[in-house]
């Protein structure tokens, strides 16, 4: 994946999925950067995705830079260019990393991001989408996270009957070395057609790192 924002393990989150950054989405990238003890700048070169729909032969750039304060904090701001066959996409977004002592840290993705037509004919494609992921988390006991969630996506900015927010407890475990468990469990609200509708969704992930 090109830089672009917080780089989470969980893809599915608001701040990654609607945007194609989600497993599947991977593209062929040339990147340069440089760190040092004061922040990072990361530019790609997207030169097309893997796959076979319409995001695949897109291509431009994206750019990711972080301020680093502290030890254990950073905020930074990101942009995207990507132009498809159909579509073309820009993004502009801001995260932070607020780390509180060693055991505590609260994080933020915040992205603005807007599809335009190339065609007069699918001018229905143009929109301007809002997205957020929030996570407080906590390392209660050595390799247990305890940790809670928030996801908004509003695909577009003026259509107020498409709304979704999820909110909800985490909980992270790595019992042995190279082994996680993963549990979560959300609470749901969508705005579709004028009615809100509630739900509750329960996950569980077991995964092994070679």
């Amino acid at each position: 994946m090109p830089a672009f924002g917080l780089q989470v393990a969980e893809h599915n989150v608001a701040s990654r999925k609607p945007i194609h950054f989600n497993e599947g989405n991977e593209s062929y990238n040339l990147e340069a950067g440089y760190f040092n003890e004061i922040g990072e700048f990361i530019i790609d070169g997207v030169i097309g995705k893997s796959g076979e729909d319409l995001f695949a032969s897109e291509s431009g750039a994206t750019l990711k830079t972080a301020y680093y304060v502290g030890k254990n904090s950073q905020i930074g701001f990101s942009a995207l260019s990507l132009k498809g066959p159909v579509n073309q996409r820009t993004a502009v977004g801001g995260q932070f990393v607020l780390g509180m002592g060693a055991h505590i840290y609260l994080l933020s993705d915040y992205v603005v991001h807007k599809t335009k037509a190339l065609k007069s004919e699918n001018k229905a494609n143009d929109m301007t989408g809002i997205y957020n992921y929030t996570k407080f988390g906590w390392e209660a006991y050595q390799g247990v996270m305890l940790q809670a969630g928030y996801e908004h996506k509003q695909p577009n900015r003026d259509d107020k009957d498409n709304i979704s927010d999820a909110y909800g407890p985490i909980i992270q475990w790595f019992p042995y070395p190279h082994f996680e468990l993963w549990l979560s469990a959300q609470q749901t609200q969508d705005k579709m057609y004028g009615q809100s509708v509630k739900g509750k969704t329960f996950s569980a992930m077991a995964h092994y790192y070679f």
